[in-house]
């Protein structure tokens, strides 16, 4: 098996003595204290109720999945605190695939479904416990609220800073029903992160109506400029004014929620004991991205506590920006009030596909080979894939044991092919090297034909002899080899 790879490693500490002390205990009281029964559904069951409910939260679930074994005593315990206007119930997607792909491409899952409508759906991304999801789900069933009057408007925006929610007002007058539904729409696709609040013009006499405005958490507002009637315009917009100009980056629900707006990230990393350069940093990158438009995300985060994330971008001194776009990123380097144009110069350039892709590298090794093994390095790894040769590529992380355990066995067969010309046996080590193909976890062992297009990536046996015959039968153009090779393979995987 394979050490599996995370890209951006916030460590949640699901494995604490205490939590699973929580845990034991959970299963008691849902054992023992009449903790509800959760339904089990069939998809004709689902639908059934889905169509009789007012609101319907709903748990997809894998059978052997251990967090969702851990998620079903803390459902049963939510149940038991829900009014009765909401109803609940499981899914084995085990079972019922079709209904779980359409609704889950993870587990578990919990999702509610209000007003019966099957297609608008709000998805859970909260801590897994019984306390945070009753929470989350008082929010999200909440309907758009009215205030008559300025008293009323400023309770409402409290309630929401309450429950740590954005807020977002709608002013309207009686001739507005087409902005009013708009927004009451909108309501559908932010619930669980916004209240939504429709005020009378007489509740802000300083907002002219038909108006939309938002309140984020921290309190920065924002008001659209756009049509009011286009439900995707403003959509976009409220979602997109949830996220601070520059906000602070931190593991958990923040972390996830700019990976769920999909942007790519501007990173400045500080060192917060430093408070004259940190503060004068963020002062100065928080007024670039005022004026940068859209299509960008931009944070800061203690580069000193989360130093491994500084790492992983390239960034060795602080305070420093770089650029984070899927799995590349682009590195500006130390960062100062009097660098303000040049990083501005930076992220527009960026942003016109301008910029190169900073390729995180070891100093390359001299020797780069020994006994027929090549060690290859960020700023190298194109020198040894391609060209006349084939190779057969390790890709790899020095702490993986499965990587240690395949290492002895890995230099053998580079000893053995040490005298091919056509052929090359090299290794590199993902954790300090950028490399241009997606790895999935560690050890991964691709074969790059004579060019380099198209690996194929070898999933045999860990043996000199496994390997051996697999990197023969490639040089040799075996391809039915090959096959036997993956018919061998699913049927031990069945």
């Amino acid at each position: 098996s394979k050490a599996t790879v995370s890209v951006l490693n916030w460590s949640r500490g699901d494995t604490t003595l205490r939590q699973a002390m929580r845990s034991f205990a959970l299963l008691c009281v849902a054992a023992a204290c009449g903790a509800s029964s959760v339904p089990d559904w069939s998809a004709a069951q689902f639908q059934a109720t889905l169509k009789t409910s007012k609101a319907l939260v709903v748990n997809f679930y894998l059978p052997w999945c251990a967090h969702c074994k851990k998620l079903q005593p803390e459902f049963a315990l939510m149940a038991d605190k829900l009014p009765k206007a909401v109803a609940y119930g499981k899914v084995d997607a085990s079972k019922e695939t079709t209904l779980a792909a359409k609704y889950a491409s993870a587990y578990p899952t919990v999702r509610v479904f209000l007003d019966g409508k099957a297609e608008d759906s709000v998805l859970y991304h909260g801590d897994r416990n019984a306390e945070s999801l009753v929470a989350w789900l008082q929010v999200v069933t909440k309907a758009v609220a009215q205030a008559g009057d300025a008293a009323a408007l400023k309770s409402l925006e409290q309630a929401a800073k309450n429950d740590h929610q954005h807020v977002a007002v709608g002013v309207f007058g009686p001739d507005h029903r087409q902005e009013r539904t708009s927004l009451v729409n909108v309501y559908d696709k932010v619930r669980g992160d916004f209240h939504v609040v429709v005020a009378d013009p007489e509740a802000v006499p300083d907002v002219k109506a038909p108006a939309v405005y938002v309140v984020n958490t921290e309190g920065a507002k924002r008001s659209y400029t756009g049509d009011i009637i286009d439900e995707r315009a403003l959509s976009a917009f409220v979602s997109d004014a949830a996220f601070p100009v520059l906000g602070e980056m931190t593991p958990g629900a923040t972390f996830e929620a700019y990976a769920r707006r999909g942007l790519p990230i501007v990173w400045l990393f500080i060192d917060p004991s430093q408070t004259g350069p940190s503060a004068g940093s963020k002062a100065a990158l928080e007024t670039i991205a005022s004026n940068a438009g859209s299509g960008l995300s931009f944070v800061w985060i203690d580069g000193v506590k989360y130093s491994p994330m500084a790492a992983q971008l390239g960034v060795k001194t602080l305070p420093a920006v770089a650029i984070e776009h899927g799995s590349k990123h682009y590195v500006f380097g130390t960062f100062s009030p009097s660098k303000a144009d040049k990083l501005r110069a930076f992220v527009e350039n960026f942003k016109a596909g301008k910029e190169e892709q900073t390729i995180r590298s070891e100093a390359a090794p001299e020797p780069a080979e020994k006994a027929g093994l090549i060690t290859a390095v960020g700023s190298t790894i194109g020198q040894h894939v391609g060209g006349n040769a084939a190779t057969l590529m390790l890709f790899y992380a020095p702490w993986c044991a499965h990587c240690q355990a395949l290492l002895p066995a890995y230099k053998k067969l580079a000893e053995q092919f040490e005298s091919e010309k056509d052929a090359r046996v090299a290794m590199i080590d993902v954790t300090q090297n950028d490399v241009p193909y997606d790895i999935e976890g560690y050890p991964t062992i691709l074969f790059f034909p004579e060019g380099g297009k198209d690996p194929v990536e070898y999933k045999g046996d860990r043996t000199v002899k496994g390997l051996e015959t697999f990197f023969q039968a490639k040089l040799d153009g075996d391809e039915e080899a090959e096959e036997e090779d993956e018919a061998e393979e699913e049927d031990e995987e069945l």
